[in-house]
């Protein structure tokens, strides 16, 4: 279906148009019921004037492929409508919520119905790709459920990032996904089809059954790697009474070369799909139901964190963003106790902030993607290499405090640093065993606790990131001031509930030979 399917009909005398459920940096998703029929649908109301030139084609080829898409599996557009300055995609309301969310509320859960799970989201790309779609952007925010009954129907959704292939052939178009989902040829930054997509499905596939992702650092340049070789372990105790025929699925999806890469097909004859009443054992899987309640705390407060950014770029400039984020962790801005957490969920994903990605790697401004704090903040510019080297080694000195990396954190210092931060009660303090004492007591915390940096751990590390970073060259280039704030959220692993703290922060830093050390800081409280 094309263009023919958008109307420029008065959408208000279709639709009533009721209360907000979700917003993103451009648009709205409400709740309207059609005034003939009663019946309630979910409507996605973009701002054009909002909208950056180039997103604003992006948005109609969103449109023209969800109206190309009719599946069970797949939450419906049903019509689009377009007034001078507004666009309205009216959707099949979904009040289901998140998949994941489901699967860690419920009293049983086998690797059978992780299953027939699968079997629903493969028969969901089968269409697509059928249709010549690539999705581009499979994980777990952008599977939903019909509504909350037992047993609804998975629907798959945002098809922000999708693109129709031409005549069969993969091409470039663009960086673009979800981190811990990318598969090899995007990292690589090779042309690519539908591939891409069973790989993230295999990716899907190994949490449904683990509760956590094959693939995973906080660091994304180590997370690319990971991806680029391609290998993952099934660790003991939690994949010992996994199936031999799940795991041979997971192997053909998550195969480097997408040529040998089961097609959508080819995954719904295996064995594991296609017979799964006699090969998926019907055994409930708690371990993998506390796994995925960590996963979820984990990926939702990321989200929140970055959305946060995202919005506060995006509307606000260089304003904090500390407004925006609390705002993306609230919910609703109008606050309507009638919007339930599945309309919510379907919101968020119609709403979704990143209405697109460059199309080709030109465009993007970073080496970085989206989930990276590095692409949603534009990095910073510098006037010479060395403002940006001074960067670079703060950048370094906050991954040290962050980590408790004591040994890192003295590299980078002089022996004689001296500090102003609140902990000291306003006393100058000298020397680097102050400092020592505080990121050793957080590192022994983190790991009487555990570490997210493997499966099975479970503190969650704080984030940071910098803004509005100035650096001032001293002394004929033999010293160096940055000034900025810093921004830092971090996740209780006992709690789940998060903390923000905002800080004022000055580093000075001097060149001894050929090598850079702080000598003075000044944090505010």
């Amino acid at each position: 279906m094309g263009d023919n399917a958008i109307t420029d009909t008065d959408i208000n005398e279709i639709y009533e148009i009721k209360e907000v459920l979700g917003k993103g940096a451009f648009s709205q998703v409400k709740k309207c019921v059609h005034r003939e029929s009663g019946a309630e649908f979910a409507v996605k109301v973009i701002d054009l004037r909002r909208v950056p030139p180039n997103e604003k084609a992006k948005i109609k080829r969103e449109a023209r492929i969800c109206l190309m898409v009719n599946h069970p599996n797949i939450v419906k557009l049903h019509e689009v409508y377009e007034a001078p300055h507004t666009y309205f995609m009216v959707f099949e309301l979904v009040s289901g919520g998140e998949l994941f969310e489901d699967i860690v509320r419920r009293t049983f859960y086998s690797e059978r119905d992780a299953s027939h799970l699968m079997l629903q989201i493969l028969s969901a790309m089968q269409h697509l790709h059928r249709l010549e779609i690539v999705h581009r952007d499979l994980k777990p925010e952008n599977l939903l459920l019909e509504s909350q009954r037992d047993g609804a129907d998975i629907k798959l959704t945002d098809f922000g990032l999708a693109v129709m292939l031409e005549k069969q052939q993969n091409e470039w178009f663009g960086f673009a996904g979800t981190p811990g989902y990318l598969s090899p040829e995007v990292v690589k930054r090779v042309p690519y089809g539908k591939p891409v997509d069973m790989w993230a499905i295999g990716i899907i596939l190994y949490i449904l059954l683990a509760g956590y992702p094959p693939f995973w650092d906080d660091d994304t340049k180590v997370l690319y790697e990971q991806i680029k070789l391609g290998e993952y372990e099934y660790p003991s105790p939690d994949w010992d009474d996994v199936s031999s025929e799940a795991r041979d699925l997971i192997d053909r999806l998550l195969v480097q070369d997408p040529a040998k890469r089961l097609t959508v097909d080819q995954a719904l004859a295996h064995p594991w799909i296609a017979q799964s009443d006699r090969v998926a054992p019907h055994v409930h899987r708690q371990g993998t139901i506390e796994e995925m309640k960590r996963f979820n705390a984990r990926r939702k407060f990321k989200g929140a964190i970055f959305t946060a950014i995202a919005t506060n770029k995006l509307l606000f400039g260089s304003k904090s963003i500390l407004e925006a984020a609390k705002k993306a962790a609230s919910g609703p801005a109008d606050g309507s106790a009638s919007s339930s957490a599945g309309d919510a969920a379907a919101a968020a994903a119609l709403a979704n902030l990143t209405i697109g990605t460059p199309t080709s790697a030109a465009e993007t401004p970073s080496e970085k993607h989206l989930e990276s704090v590095e692409t949603l903040i534009q990095p910073p510019r510098f006037q010479d290499a060395t403002e940006e080297e001074v960067y670079q080694l703060t950048v370094r000195l906050l991954e040290a405090i962050h980590s408790g990396d004591y040994g890192l954190y003295a590299q980078l210092s002089d022996v004689k640093l001296t500090a102003f931060e609140p902990e000291a009660q306003g006393i100058l303090v000298q020397g680097l065993e102050f400092h020592r004492f505080y990121l050793e007591a957080a590192k022994a915390t983190r790991r009487r606790q555990g570490s997210v940096t493997s499966p099975g751990q479970h503190t969650f590390h704080p984030y940071s990131t910098i803004e509005n970073p100035q650096v001032r060259i001293l002394a004929s280039g033999s010293a160096a001031v940055i000034l900025y704030n810093r921004l830092t959220m971090s996740l209780s692993a006992d709690t789940g509930k998060p903390t923000t703290h905002r800080y004022q922060e000055t580093r000075i830093w001097e060149k001894h030979g050929t090598t850079w050390k702080q000598v003075h800081f000044h944090r505010s409280s």
